[in-house]
């Protein structure tokens, strides 16, 4: 008994290889964005250490006292983005003719 020859494999449609290309670079991307993100928490505990090194230098801080104000300060650093989030996120809002009113879900 004599075997038939398999039918050549006919290749992917062309979308299908873009997709498949697609999720390769995809994939490359979340990797660079992950990357990126250890890179900028790794940046902002240096800043923090540059800090707890500089206040006793700058400020005149007791070296008791340096934990503490490096506390407060980043805290206070923390109000104050805050605050000024809430500021341009309004205007930015008005610009747009929305309102925290039409936001609110039901309303």
């Amino acid at each position: 008994m004599k075997r038939r020859a398999q039918p050549p494999q006919r290749p992917d449609p062309p979308d299908q290889r873009e997709k498949t290309l697609s999720t390769g670079g995809e994939l490359a991307e979340h990797e660079a964005i992950a990357l990126l993100g250890a890179v900028v928490i790794l940046a902002g505990i240096y800043g923090l250490y540059l800090m707890y090194l500089g206040l006793p230098q700058t400020m005149r801080t007791p070296p008791d006292k340096v934990i503490v104000y490096l506390v407060v300060s980043i805290i206070a650093m923390i109000v104050i983005y805050w605050i000024i989030s809430l500021i341009l996120s309004s205007i930015i809002f008005s610009m747009f003719g929305l309102s925290a009113l039409t936001m609110r879900p039901g309303m």
